[in-house]
């Protein structure tokens, strides 16, 4: 154990190579997997919360975030994951894999996740993230078939509501 938390310590803040996580995955949400006990946010997105509902062009309300977590669910499917975790703790980054492909682009391309916008870096994958969802905003597909609050908004929004008598 320590051996690899020296690992991760030496590794690059961009490298998730150090450590790995392999088998069956769990959908949380459109962008967190649970896989080997521990809860993976699919590094540089995000995607709105499964209670989130967005706006198609018409202003007919849908439910984006429960879409986004089904979407995971189907790439997910009963194949095996790997996630390359940015550090040992039970709720981390990481970059995850089915066959060889990355979920976090999957997603973006299915429209239902964004580069996250706490990720100002421009570093080779959130490049090629973003690549990936101007080509899904220019389609029309998923989030961007529509109108939406970001996901990080959103989210601060429903913590800052409180329910009458609450």
């Amino acid at each position: 154990m320590l051996y690899v938390l020296i690992i991760a310590m030496l590794s690059s803040a961009n490298s998730f190579a150090a450590i790995s996580l392999t088998g069956s995955a769990r959908a949380i949400s459109g962008t967190t997997i649970e896989l080997g006990g521990k809860r993976i946010s699919l590094y540089g997105v995000d995607s709105p919360d499964v209670r989130q509902y967005c706006k198609l062009d018409d202003g007919k309300p849908y439910p984006c975030g429960r879409l986004a977590a089904e979407s995971l669910i189907r790439i997910i499917g009963a194949k095996t994951v790997t996630c390359q975790l940015s550090k040992e703790e039970p709720i981390t980054d990481g970059r995850c894999f089915v066959d060889g492909k990355d979920i976090a682009i999957t997603m973006i391309e299915s429209g239902y996740a964004m580069v996250s916008n706490k990720n100002l870096d421009y570093n080779p994958v959130l490049n090629d993230y973003r690549h990936h969802m101007s080509e899904a905003k220019s389609k029309g597909i998923g989030l961007w078939q529509g109108t939406f609050i970001d996901p990080s908004i959103w989210r601060l929004n429903t913590k800052i509501a409180k329910p009458a008598g609450g």
